[in-house]
């Protein structure tokens, strides 16, 4: 398989763990919406694993590894440049699919709002589950806070995303 363009990465079937030294994971990767590998990495340390799915193979793996590296823009870290490599962006797929997960719970328990920059929650007293009522009711008595509740998942998310 060769790569002429970066393709679309999703992760599905994510299950993250806590392990002795750091966080690790088990998914599967799709490439271009198509089972690629089983990703993982076991949080102890080491290199994130991709062992390829049939009829995709090692060497699919290897093309996929290199053309990240080799095409993608490099990125600016507090130590200079460095390559990008598909452990990056699977951790960045990852934590956007935690990040997401975090903000619907949220949003459907608290009223989640962006202020100076910072994200903060107002939650009802008893309240576990929001209507559109509480909603309303923040809106009109906070009038200056930017509710994400309010907003299309998507357009809530980049903000969340950008603030936490």
């Amino acid at each position: 398989m060769e790569f002429t363009s970066m393709p679309k990465l999703e992760i599905k079937n994510l299950r993250t763990f806590r392990s002795l030294e750091w966080d690790g994971y088990e998914a599967t990767l799709y490439v271009d919406g198509k089972r690629f590998a089983e990703a993982s990495n076991d949080g102890m340390g080491g290199t994130d694993f991709f062992n390829p799915i049939a009829p995709f193979t090692w060497d699919d793996v290897k093309a996929l590894k290199t053309f990240i590296t080799e095409q993608t823009p490099k990125l600016k870290t507090e130590y200079g440049e460095l390559s990008n490599q598909l452990d990056i962006v699977v951790a960045d797929i990852i934590s956007d699919l935690e990040k997401k997960r975090e903000l619907k719970r949220l949003l459907k328990s608290s009223m989640v709002y962006r202020k100076d920059g910072e994200i903060y929650t107002l939650k009802f007293k008893g309240v576990r589950s929001l209507t559109k009522e509480h909603i309303a009711y923040a809106e009109k008595t906070k009038p200056d806070y930017e509710f994400l509740n309010s907003m299309n998942f998507d357009d809530a998310f980049n903000i969340y995303k950008e603030c936490a």
